[in-house]
């Protein structure tokens, strides 16, 4: 089975991009914030490898240097940047360098930048004073803070 690349406007954030891939299975999906974009080849095919393929996969940095990527079941240890295989495919996935990508795309994100209601740190928000939630998207009051902005609309 060869992969086929996503159609234009297709990324990781679209939930539907796991129509786009016979590998979906394996991939992430949707708005995962440790979701990011590989290229590679990879194939289950008993001979030659797979056309290029853009695939969505959960990335994590371990340090500076090392991301820890997942294809399914298995992880990928990108220490360098170049090809790496996936055990039972033919084909390769494309580490990118290791201490950019960490030092960038990599970096932890929170959930809708914490609203501008608080700072994001390793990817967690911290909230500020008189708000909460994941993405402090609350008040303490217990309101959404959407439901205040339409309140005085």
């Amino acid at each position: 089975m060869k992969s086929k690349s996503y159609p234009q406007g297709i990324n990781c954030e679209n939930p539907d991009g796991k129509n786009y891939s016979p590998y979906s299975a394996n991939q992430v999906y949707g708005r995962g914030l440790d979701s990011r974009c590989f290229v590679g080849n990879l194939t289950t095919s008993s001979s030659g490898t797979g056309t290029k393929a853009t695939y969505c996969l959960t990335a994590t940095c371990m340090g500076p240097s090392t991301i820890n990527v997942k294809w399914g079941g298995q992880t990928i240890m990108c220490t360098a940047k170049g090809p790496m295989t996936v055990s039972g495919y033919r084909g390769v996935i494309n580490c990118p360098d290791p201490v950019k990508f960490c030092s960038t795309v990599g970096v932890p994100v929170c959930p809708r930048n914490c609203m501008g209601r608080g700072t994001c740190m390793s990817g967690k928000c911290v909230c500020n004073s008189g708000f909460k939630g994941t993405d402090c998207g609350f008040t303490t009051a217990g309101r959404s803070l959407n439901y205040d902005l339409l309140r005085f609309q």
